[in-house]
């Protein structure tokens, strides 16, 4: 596929029925290649309860069926548009750029909400207003029957550990637009927004809900993300964390990498399975 394409409701000039004293939700799904688990992406963003969302989607010029599927709802995606970018920030960038929501999130094409998470987001928004609310993740374990870890996140440990899981965060789309994922990192973009965020001092509220299931793998477990992220801490003035990074977790990425495949050889699935959800377990259908 070359050139440009595009679609959606708002190029007809159609205008959707919602409750305009609602906030609207602006949600950007980027993708390449993402004919696999898309339409359970897409379904997840058009079947939620909150009435006030609006979808863009931007794809990079994928050579699958992704843009068919895509078509397939463009009744009611707000705008989409297939063309060639340069990653998957850039991406981001774009739907931002687009964005007419009062928050905006990301949702990536191998991930899914729960149901009336939006819901569940407005009503802690309203209450503060922050400059971002977010929620937890469940990390899938096992597909069939669907089986999970809670992932639970706190912004006042940024800069000390883990960051917020960009797809169970959404931020004020004004703020965004000014501060843009910055696309010389190509794995950990979304981590440097976030200290940038904590460091600026803006309002970052905890909504004490889960909001979205992620797929393990993916770029951000290669070994790249690592040295990305003590990169980025170490130009922030967290030395010692990036230090920690490059030593310690490095040690621990590997010991997974491996011990992971290990484990699996010795236990068998299930009893993988079992180890690795026998602290939080959650089972959905």
């Amino acid at each position: 596929m070359t050139g440009k394409l595009e679609g959606g409701y708002n190029l007809s000039g159609r205008v959707t029925s919602v409750e305009k004293d609602l906030p609207k939700i602006s949600v950007v799904t980027v993708t390449f290649n993402a004919e696999k688990h898309l339409r359970q992406t897409i379904e997840s963003v058009l079947g939620q309860s909150y009435p006030n969302v609006e979808y863009i989607v931007v794809d990079g010029g994928s050579k699958d069926a992704t843009v068919d599927i895509i078509r397939e709802y463009e009744d009611r995606i707000a705008y989409w548009v297939s063309e060639q970018d340069s990653g998957i920030y850039d991406a981001m960038n774009k739907g931002i750029l687009l964005a007419t929501g009062e928050l905006v999130g990301m949702k990536n094409a191998d991930d899914w909400y729960l149901p009336d998470a939006l819901l569940r987001v407005v009503n802690c928004y309203i209450k503060t207003c922050p400059t971002v609310i977010y929620g937890n993740s469940l990390h899938v374990v096992q597909e069939q029957p669907l089986l999970a870890n809670q992932f639970v996140v706190n912004h006042h440990l940024l800069g000390f550990g883990p960051g917020l899981d960009h797809r169970s965060m959404f931020v004020k789309t004004a703020w965004h637009k000014m501060h843009l994922f910055d696309t010389r990192y190509r794995l950990a973009a979304d981590y440097d927004l976030m200290l940038r965020l904590k460091d600026s001092g803006e309002l970052m509220e905890h909504c004490q809900t889960d909001i979205s299931y992620k797929r393990a793998g993916g770029a951000s477990y290669a070994w790249k993300l690592i040295q990305e992220l003590a990169w980025i801490d170490w130009r922030s003035g967290r030395k010692g964390l990036a230090f920690q990074r490059l030593t310690k977790d490095s040690m621990m990425y590997f010991g997974l990498k491996y011990g992971n495949s290990f484990l699996k050889w010795i236990l068998g699935e299930q009893g993988y399975v079992r180890w690795k959800t026998r602290s939080t377990p959650r089972l959905t259908h």
